[in-house]
């Protein structure tokens, strides 16, 4: 296996190689595309990262290195972009140069109109504005020619190229220009999406207005920049906002709110490594305070602002800081050193136009270098012609190397095929597995729970118990049979695939031994009020086959079609000879089943859901199957769901040239093990009690043995009622309103955690404590009939004892919670007849609140009122109105009526307890009270009782 992926792992490598070299070729071809935008953006993502330039130099020897021209035009991009910041421009010039040489011999059309930009926009901050303005046309014109006019990334560049040309026709004076230049970029933008390049264009607009004195107008588009660079979170857009509204308010002599605009955005560039920009509201915070005559304000300002600019060497900055100390000086009466000041102001204004020579002069150099360059592009197009003569050859070695990559692809792709079919297999086992244990458990639990309980009876009894020992005795007897009867036939099942032993093969008529068969099994049919009818074609077929076989067949499906079968349906057992066969049929008017079923109805184990659930173990009609393979016989059903299931068998008359025994005349010759149900037992009467309301409790279990047990165990005081299925107890709890439920889970229709939940759901019968009891023993298990509404779980066997504990349990919690709302309901009875609804209600959220402060031991009328959402006052004035008495004499009678409950009900509890459990702390006190309220002590009232 680690061959074959190191095989493709290979072959892949090769591949991406070769469409590494066609694309390089088919770029050197258009002369126009470059790298994708994909792979543009992965490179800028990884080198605009970094922010240290000595980080940078270092990328980029690397990248030089590995030959990778993209990652190199990204680093020196961004080596450019940070050195204009630092407002080192030469420098920032310098890496731009490179970047644009390495994006021509690389053909990247978008790397070159890049390039072109930021030049130009080094050139514009420098003030030589001529090349400024030839770098960005050209970028434009590139961006015009370009192949893919489609193209995001082209259209964003194209409008960056307009916006440098309208910062050139600003910077110029040229406002018509700039303004109708600004406004096409701005349209770009909008197109594209760009927030951030709105803002800037709003800014420029802006700036174009100011100009020109319209301020309004002015304001209208500084204020849509700012919108628009708060939407794309650009701190630097924002700072130059607040300076741009700072120079507004300045104009209109508004110093205050000019400070203020000027202090916001000087806050915003002061931790940001573009100095360049953060130089402007320092040095404008520096002018104003001058201007307000807060010297102290001004030399502070001046100073921060005079060492940066130094450190970056911006010519441009420093000439405006010392003209404005000069100014400075002059208001404090220091003329020698504001001559001084006016001095370096004039030497930094030579400087700016010194160094703007000099950048003339490298502009020359740039010139020359561009010629070379073209020289250069001349030989590299004269090298890809010449390696165009060997495409054909990498073309044929691409067709081979990609015919065999699919060759390993498909292979790959077969073997994860056969293994996904594996696994699928495997998780199916597993499932049928885990059912098969979760249904044989149930079927193995529930009869030893009956034979347990009645042996542990029958231990207890005396010797006149003779009645109960019989009627203990037949139920073991009868679920030890049902045992038996499962056992043998996974016995039956391994005997048959092990082709352990040999058949007992006989020579006979097998008509009337199928008849006897179906005799013998009428009773199965008739407990269920179904009718089975026997109908042969011939009557007499001599054949060869096992006796025994035959038996279990037949047996085994007219047990699977009484199941299946509602009351009242019916079955027919019919036989026929066909050609040298023998068909017998076994057809029914049951459910039938689902086209998934009859996939799988003879896997060993497997249950299927035909809209209804009949809890088995899935054995019999596997056994079934394998019975007929043994006799060299097939096997075959027709089903339709809702409308029935027809099993039909062919068996060969002839096994074999042997001569075998005869069939004995008479009944069958294997003795019969009862089938379940064959000797069902009738389920047990409701047990009714006498007096007005008597505790009843509903006991749903599809086992009549096990019901009956159940409800022996019921203390004799309760009521008793019985449901076969989860049908009829859902009905049965909606229409008796039990005290108590105790249900099986596994039953035939609607199952234990649906009845639960059934009974969760309904008004009526929501309150209700349920107990489930059943053989699935799994922590799932249990947490899944707690959450659809289980008071309890009990396993089978369980014991008697636990049972009666959690039945008594639940019936006084129950009886508890039903004396709080009785108490509430009878003091309003005795108080107001024609009390509402919603009185009504008040009333049992009060005496809540009340059982919980006594729970405490302390009743706080504050809190009662918090609680119910109203004042004191206003709760005093709502209780005199409903039942005439105060809020004090109330609350006492509520504690009181419930001391004499405790007292009626709780003989266990002494007096003391009875007096915490209604929130008197003293005992003394709680006996002088009950005195007052009742006329006897609490010990005189609990005698009288």
């Amino acid at each position: 296996m680690d061959t074959r992926i190191r095989r493709l792992g290979l072959l892949c490598g090769l591949l991406y190689m070769f469409l590494a070299f066609c694309v390089v070729e088919c770029t050197d071809s258009k002369a126009v595309d470059g790298p994708s935008e994909s792979e543009r953006l992965v490179a800028d993502s990884l080198v605009m990262a970094c922010n240290d330039t000595v980080r940078l130099r270092e990328m980029l020897m690397e990248y030089q290195k590995e030959g990778n021209l993209l990652y190199q035009e990204a680093t020196l991009r961004k080596l450019g972009k940070l050195y204009r910041e630092l407002g080192n421009f030469t420098r920032s010039i310098h890496y731009h140069n490179r970047e644009l040489q390495l994006a021509e011999r690389a053909k990247d059309t978008i790397g070159i109109v890049v390039a072109l930009n930021n030049i130009g926009t080094n050139f514009r901050r420098m003030g030589i504005l001529d090349e400024a303005s030839s770098y960005h046309i050209k970028a434009l014109h590139l961006s015009m020619d370009y192949s893919d006019q489609t193209s995001w990334i082209m259209r964003k560049y194209r409008v960056v190229s307009l916006n440098g040309l309208g910062n050139v026709y600003l910077t110029a004076g040229n406002l018509e220009s700039a303004d109708s230049v600004f406004r096409l970029s701005l349209a770009g933008e909008k197109m594209l999406g760009s927030a951030l390049g709105q803002a800037i264009n709003y800014a420029n607009i802006g700036s174009i207005k100011e100009v020109r004195g319209q301020v309004d107008s002015a304001w209208f588009y500084y204020r849509k920049s700012l919108e628009h660079n708060t939407q794309a979170g650009s701190k630097m857009g924002i700072s130059l906002n607040h300076n741009s509204f700072g120079q507004l308010y300045e104009k209109e002599m508004k110093l205050d709110k000019a400070i203020r605009e000027y202090r916001q955005s000087y806050a915003i560039m002061k931790d940001e490594p573009d100095k360049w920009h953060w130089l402007e509201p320092c040095v404008a915070l520096g002018r104003i305070y001058l201007r307000k005559g807060d010297l102290a304000l001004a030399s502070y300002y001046l100073t921060k602002a005079c060492s940066v600019a130094e450190q970056i060497h911006s010519s441009e900055h420093l000439q405006a800081v010392h003209e404005l100390y000069s100014k400075l000086y002059v208001r404090q009466n220091n003329y020698k050193k504001a001559f001084e000041e006016q001095r370096l102001s004039h030497l930094y204004k030579d400087s700016v136009v010194n160094v703007a020579n000099l950048n003339r002069i490298q502009n020359l150099r740039v010139g020359f270098e561009k010629s070379r360059r073209l020289q250069e592009v001349k030989l590299a197009t004269a090298a890809i012609q010449a390696r165009s003569k060997v495409k054909d050859l990498v073309l044929g070695g691409f067709l081979i190397i990609l015919v065999l990559l699919v060759a390993v692809i498909l292979q790959q792709w077969y073997l994860l095929k056969v293994r996904r079919q594996k696994a699928e297999f495997v998780r199916h086992v597993i499932e049928t597995r885990e059912q098969f244990f979760t249904n044989i458990t149930h079927e193995f639990r529930t009869p030893l729970t009956v034979i347990l309980s009645e042996g542990e009876r029958m231990a207890d009894a005396r010797t006149a118990d003779l009645g109960m020992l019989h009627k203990s005795g037949e139920m073991i007897v009868r679920q030890g049979r049902s045992l038996l009867t499962l056992a043998n036939q996974l016995l039956d099942i391994s005997k048959v695939k092990s082709e352990i032993g040999e058949a007992d093969w006989h020579t006979g008529n097998a008509v009337p031994y199928l008849h006897m068969i179906v005799e013998e099994n009428l009773q199965l049919a008739r407990a269920k009020k179904i009718s089975m009818l026997f109908l042969p074609n011939e009557n007499e077929v001599k054949m060869d086959f096992v006796p025994d076989y035959l038996k279990k067949i037949v047996r085994n499906l007219i047990s699977n079609a009484v199941k299946f079968t509602n009351p009242q349906g019916t079955i027919v057992v019919s036989c026929k000879m066909q050609d040298s066969d023998f068909q017998i049929t076994v057809a029914d008017n049951g459910i039938g089943m689902t086209e998934e079923v009859k996939k799988h109805v003879f896997e060993p184990f497997y249950e299927g859901n035909a809209g209804i659930e009949h809890i088995g173990t899935g054995v019999g009609l596997s056994l079934v199957y394998q019975l007929v393979k043994a006799l060299k016989g097939s096997i075959k059903v027709d089903s339709e769901f809702g409308k029935g299931t027809i099993f039909t068998i062919l068996l060969p008359r002839k096994h074999g040239e042997g001569d075998w025994k005869p069939l004995e005349r008479g009944r069958p010759m294997v003795k019969s093990v009862l089938t379940v149900g064959v000797e069902e037992p009738d389920f047990p009467e409701a047990r009714k009690q006498d007096g007005n309301l008597p505790t009843q409790i509903l006991v749903v279990e599809d086992n009549a043995d096990v019901a009956r047990y159940i409800g022996e165990l019921v203390p004799k005081e309760y009521s008793v009622a019985y449901a076969a299925n989860g049908e009829e107890g859902l009905r049965k709890a909606t229409d008796l309103l039990p005290d108590l439920i105790l249900t099986d889970l596994m039953m035939p229709g609607i199952d234990g955690l649906e009845l639960c939940r059934r009974v969760r759901s309904n008004e009526a019968t929501n309150t209700i404590p349920i107990i489930i009891i059943t053989a699935k023993t799994s922590q799932s298990d249990l947490e899944e009939g707690l959450q659809a509404g289980a008071n309890a779980y009990i396993l089978k066997p369980f014991s008697a004892n636990e049972l009666r504990l959690r039945i008594d349990g639940l019936l006084n919690e129950r009886r508890m919670l039903q004396e709080k709302f009785i108490l509430a309901s009878h003091e309003l009875s005795e108080v107001k007849s024609d009390i509402s609804r919603g009185d009504i209600d008040f009333i049992s959220r009060f005496t809540n609140v009340i059982y919980d402060q006594m729970r405490n031991n302390e009743i706080n009328q504050e809190e009662l009122a918090r609680k119910l959402f109203m004042s004191q006052r206003t709760l005093r004035r709502k209780i005199v109105d409903l039942t005439g008495e105060t809020l004090n004499n109330y609350i006492m009678k509520i504690r009181i009526d419930y001391a004499q409950q405790q007292l009626k009900c709780r003989p266990e509890f002494t007096i003391n307890e009875v007096a915490m459990r209604c929130g008197f702390t003293d005992q003394a006190y709680f006996s002088r009270i009950f005195k007052q309220s009742v006329g006897i002590t609490p010990n005189q009232y609990r005698k009288n009782v």
